[in-house]
């Protein structure tokens, strides 16, 4: 059934996004496992932060611009379909498996996730992938659409005459625009050419290159556009061109040649790759990508338009065995700045043994014997992908600019070397590669008898043969295992066995087991040797034993004899067979019998013969013939008795070795006997005597069966060893570990020991404690149950780069670590996370098998976030301080400051006050910085002692006092006023202030020059007296009045305007006599009058002085006086 579901909006939208999740939901599902849908959606779509769009097995259309996803978008079993729409995450996760993104369209992730595996991503279609700040895995998945944009295009220079061109070749003017290598010559040539019936061509040289370029008739002005392709490109392809024609109606008025460059990246820029990571990281696994093996880089070495590849910025990329099988390491199809690729293969390693194939599942190295540091993701994801312990991922090599080979490996096989290598130039490509080693080690063959039998002695014949390799020092242990039980019969030890070579030996078994079918198991110290035929089958039987003893007496001395003949069946089945007896006189027989007999088992059967001969019987024969059933292993089948005389008596000794364990019981033919010490003597006359002992709890007594005594003294040995008994060993664990008895070591899970307490302590594998505790044997098998615990190990954390506690997930759980903390964990594994902080960032993610006591060391580090200056009201440079660091900043610079919490102070901005947040928490990728300037304004008063015309900036003002208020500056002051000197000052207005100043009057040269000598000028309110005919005096500013005074002249008043330095020429007037005289009394009456009253003074008193000299002493008469 096929549903369709169909969201329409209107012809125009109204809206530019719809939110698909709304509040109050958690998760929408479009879709289900069970049923196949189409969807439509008409229109821009989001989905929520916080919120998820999971598309399950649906065919999903999108029809809108974008979609926007800042939670989580999750494509399975899937197919979504672009058309131009732009599938933009941020912050969130977009996860797609098993599915396929087609159409047109673009996806681009910032601050997020993407996963992908078994998916499908722009096959065949015009898509670019983008990641910034982000996470990108990719598993066994094909990424397209990297293909390049179209070639890019740019005028770098221009060479032109625009001026008329009567023929030959012209001089070319040039004109640089841009740096580049020109590949093209676009030429346009303006002309008029009439006659088209001879040809007219312009001609191009260029290096070795040259081409005719024919220009078409025309009656009026055209223009013609020809393209000249350069062989290789240049930076300054100055061409040679020439202008031709048989006729001269050709007329060219301007050539213009333009050098055309392409460039892909150094001027368009990263945009040109569809594939993009930046500040990013990317995993891929068994990948493939559109790579399409051309150059990377042209002749020039500018990268060509043609090539594909994943353009990296500060970014890093993990590829494993990813690729598109078609471009290989040389072609470097990567584009990297500030950014590293780990390159590695995916390598499926197996090796050989006696022709069969085993998986490797051991440690991969360099061929240096180094230990390969693998990321813990990568690794994490490899096993994801390949599911295989066979499957091993190897450094091949690292880019970072220049290409540094990392790809010879060894791997170590039972203790040989075996080395491999990867191509330094590998295909990029997704195929898993393989290697197969070969081993080269002993492997030994032990042939042991089929059968073996308990209850008895035995010996057997082996042999041992080593092929492949030879052994130089090893001890081999033979074990019969039956289920459970394993028991150690002997071991061999082998020395200087070379290759191909076999040896026999003989092992003594004293095996006492129960019957059964078992299987033949080989340990061995050296690790080095594998054995053949592993878990034979041996059959181990019962031995039927069947025992004689007998005794006898002369009834008639050496003629007579009664012989008396007891057997004893010690086994389980009845003895069955003929018995022969002979009675001999030397060596002739004077008497045979025989008689079949039977003897049922654990039975004693007697039997008695009567030998009448009239010979001396010297000896009896007695021989048993058995059947096929029964099995006999004592000393002699067959036994030949010398007949001594019955009263005969010797000493029989019993000797004990092993245990001493007294008082100990035997029973001979019947009769019971104590031996209460080592080499106690009995006395016994001449016969075959059976023996046995009585059982003591704990201890196996072995004492011969049966023996004789023949005429002298005997000694029988006994031997006492403890009785054995079976420890089983149950373990939590299958294998690792080693169990130690009293400090011994044995191997396998199970051990016979007698009585007694024991020490028992097991070596744990790593990870486990081990075992110490006493057992007690007592009698009985014992089954010990080994239960390790998980051993509890120190795990110290050491942070590096935060002197704050930190947040560590284990396995879920949350730490709070410190710079330095130890934490108790039990051996395991565990996932590792160290978790972001506010300001502090970490890629420490790491798996680890907790074995011992274990230091991490996680480092922190603090991402730069670009912080843009948002700066209104001042243009120019400041400085900010952020804590204790200074940045020079304009409005709209980009800082890049390290994750924190920031104090903020805008400085050295004077006249300004700055409004801005005085602290800043910075934790994201991108950060504003808010600061709003304002100009501060003062007062300033400026006072002068005169009024004057005051310009303060771009204020003006006439007068004696001046106020404005004005922005915090540097400004010219001038004051100035006509007649005196101006002021001119440069005033930094930085707070309210006041001014005063007084002004300084200018005296200008005033030279005033008469037509006469010895004349009195006034001026200025001072008088100058002048002996020539001119004068230099110096006035202010303004009108002032001069007199020019002669006598005999008349006075010259003059008013003069003193705006500079000038010179005044004066003319004066001769009086007449009367004028003067006139003058000078008009002049002078007062003078004249006060004068005249003064000499009439002075002659009266002169007159009346003379009276009273004349009187007084007659000295002076007058007519002295008259003739005086």
């Amino acid at each position: 059934m096929r549903k369709q579901l169909i969201i329409m909006f209107a012809a125009i939208l109204t809206f530019s996004s719809y939110p698909m999740i709304h509040a109050h939901a958690q998760q929408i599902d479009i879709g289900d496992p069970e049923t196949h849908s189409d969807y439509y959606w008409y229109g821009n779509l989001t989905v929520q932060r916080n919120e998820s769009l999971s598309i399950i097995n649906e065919i999903f259309f999108i029809y809108g611009r974008s979609l926007n996803v800042n939670g989580t978008l999750s494509v399975q079993n899937s197919t979504l379909i672009l058309n131009n729409t732009e599938i933009s995450i941020t912050r969130g996760t977009f996860i797609i498996g098993n599915s396929s993104v087609e159409g047109n369209g673009s996806i681009t992730m910032d601050a997020s996730t993407f996963r992908s595996f078994n998916s499908t991503v722009f096959d065949g279609y015009a898509g670019t992938f983008s990641a910034f700040n982000s996470s990108v895995y990719i598993l066994r998945s094909n990424i397209s659409g990297q293909s390049t944009s179209d070639e890019f295009n740019y005028t770098m220079a221009r060479y032109y005459n625009n001026s008329y061109q009567p023929g030959g070749q012209v001089s070319l003017k040039m004109e640089n625009y841009s740096h580049g290598y020109a590949y093209r010559l676009n030429i346009s040539v303006e002309y008029e050419y009439a006659n088209a019936s001879h040809p007219a061509s312009i001609y191009v040289v260029y290096e070795n290159e040259s081409q005719y370029l024919h220009l078409s008739a025309s009656t009026t002005m055209t223009t013609s556009y020809f393209t000249f392709i350069l062989q290789r490109p240049s930076a300054n392809p100055l061409p040679e061109i020439y202008v031709y024609s048989n006729e001269s109606d050709l007329e060219v008025y301007n050539i213009t040649a333009l050098a055309i460059a392409n460039d892909t990246y150094y001027l368009y820029g990263s945009q040109h790759y569809d594939l993009y990571l930046s500040n990013s990281i990317m995993y891929s696994v068994d990948s493939k990508f559109d790579l399409n093996d051309r150059p990377l880089y042209l002749d020039d070495g500018l990268i060509s338009p043609y090539a594909t590849g994943i353009y990296l910025y500060h970014s890093a990329a993990y590829m494993v065995s990813s690729g598109s099988g078609i471009a290989n390491i040389t072609r470097i199809p990567f584009i990297s700045s500030a950014s590293i690729v780990y390159y590695m293969s995916a390598v499926n390693i197996t090796y050989l043994l006696d022709g069969r194939s085993y998986d490797y599942n051991g440690s991969v190295y360099y061929a240096n014997g180094q230990a390969i540091d693998l990321n813990s993701t990568v690794s994490a994801l490899s096993r994801y992908v390949y599911y295989s312990t066979s499957v091993h991922e190897v450094p091949v090599w690292i880019f970072n600019g220049t290409i540094t080979y990392k790809g010879n490996y060894e791997i170590d096989v039972y203790g040989r070397m075996e080395y491999f290598s990867i191509s330094p130039y590998p295909y990029l490509s997704n195929v898993l590669q393989t290697f197969v080693g070969s081993v080269t080690i002993p492997q030994l063959n032990i042939t042991i008898p089929g059968v073996l039998y308990t209850g008895t002695d035995q010996t057997i014949s082996i042999g041992y043969k080593s092929s492949y390799a030879g052994i130089s020092n090893a001890y081999i242990d033979v074990h019969l295992i039956n289920g459970s039980e394993s028991i150690l019969i002997f071991r061999i030890h082998i020395m200087n066995l070379s290759a191909d070579s076999t040896r026999n030996a003989t092992e003594n078994l004293n095996l006492s087991i129960s019957p059964g079918m078992y299987q033949a198991y080989f340990t061995t110290n050296s690790s080095d040797i594998i054995f053949i035929d592993q878990y034979v089958n041996v059959v181990v039987e019962d031995h039927v034993n069947l025992t004689m003893r007998w005794y006898y007496r002369y009834t008639l001395p050496f003629h007579d004899l009664k012989f008396d003949l007891s057997m004893f069946d010690a086994s389980g089945d009845p003895a069955e067979g003929g018995l022969q007896m002979y009675f001999l006189s030397g060596n002739s027989t004077a008497i045979s019998k025989n008689t079949f007999i039977h003897v049922s088992p654990s039975s004693y059967d007697n039997l008695t013969v009567f030998a009448n001969s009239s010979k001396n019987l010297t000896s009896v024969f007695v021989g048993l013939r058995y059947n096929e059933s029964m099995f006999n292993y004592i000393p002699n089948q067959t036994a030949k008795i010398r007949l001594r005389p019955i009263f005969s008596n010797y000493d029989v000794k019993f000797s004990v070795f092993g245990q001493q364990i007294y008082p100990m019981n035997i029973s001979i033919n019947g009769i019971f006997y104590v031996i209460k010490q080592n080499n106690t003597i009995i006395t016994m006359p001449n016969g075959t005597y059976s023996a046995s002992a009585v059982g003591i709890s704990g201890y196996h007594i072995a004492i011969p069966r049966s023996f004789s005594i023949d005429g002298s003294n005997i000694t029988v040995n006994i031997y006492i060893s403890k009785v054995l008994y079976g420890i089983t060993f149950k373990s939590n664990l299958k294998s690792g570990f080693s169990i130690l008895i009293n400090g011994n070591e044995y191997f396998g899970d199970s051990v016979s020991l007698p009585n007694g307490t024991y020490c028992l302590t097991v070596d744990a594998p790593s990870g486990y404690d081990p075992i110490r505790e006493n057992m007690t044997v007592n009698g009985s098998n014992l089954t010990i149950f080994l239960n390790f615990q998980r051993a509890i190990y120190k795990m110290r954390m050491m942070i590096n780069g935060s002197i704050s506690p930190q947040n560590i997930l284990i396995n879920g759980s949350t730490y709070s670590v410190p710079g330095s903390i130890n934490i108790s964990l039990t051996s395991g594994i565990y996932n590792i996370i160290a978790l972001n902080s506010t300001y502090l960032r970490t890629n420490f993610r790491s798996t680890i098998d907790v074995l011992s006591n274990t230091t991490l060391y996680i480092d922190y580090y603090r991402p730069y976030s670009k912080v843009y200056i948002n700066a209104s009201g001042y243009a120019d440079e400041f400085e900010i301080k952020m804590n204790s660091s200074y940045y020079y900043v304009h409005a709209g610079d980009t800082i890049h400051i390290p994750f924190g919490l920031y104090s903020i102070r805008a400085e050295n901005v004077q006249g300004y006050s700055e409004t801005y947040g005085k602290n800043i928490s910075i934790d994201d990728s991108s950060a504003i910085l808010n600061i709003t300037f304002s100009r501060l304004r003062f007062m300033i008063h400026i006072a002068t002692d005169i009024p004057a015309d005051i310009v303060f900036g771009n204020t003006r003002e006439y007068g004696q006092n001046f106020s404005v208020l004005d922005f915090y500056g540097n400004y010219d002051l001038s004051i100035s006023r006509p007649g005196y000197y101006p002021i001119s000052e440069s005033v930094m207005l930085n707070s309210n202030m006041t001014l005063e100043f007084a002004l300084r009057a200018i005296l200008y040269k005033i030279t005033i020059e008469a037509d006469v000598d010895s004349f009195t000028i006034y001026a200025g309110n001072k008088t100058y007296s002048v002996s020539g005919n001119d004068l230099t005096i110096y006035l202010p500013y303004g009108e002032h009045s001069i007199i020019l005074q002669k006598d005999g002249y008349s006075n010259i008043f003059e008013t003069i305007d003193v705006s500079s330095n000038s010179t005044i020429f004066l003319k004066m007037h001769r009086l007449p006599p009367e004028s003067i005289i006139r003058g000078f009394i008009v002049d002078n009456y007062q003078d004249i009058a006060t004068l005249s009253i003064s000499m009439i003074a002075i002659y009266l008193l002169i007159i009346r002085h003379l009276r009273i000299v004349g009187r007084n002493s007659a000295i002076m008469r007058p007519k002295d006086r008259k003739r005086d």
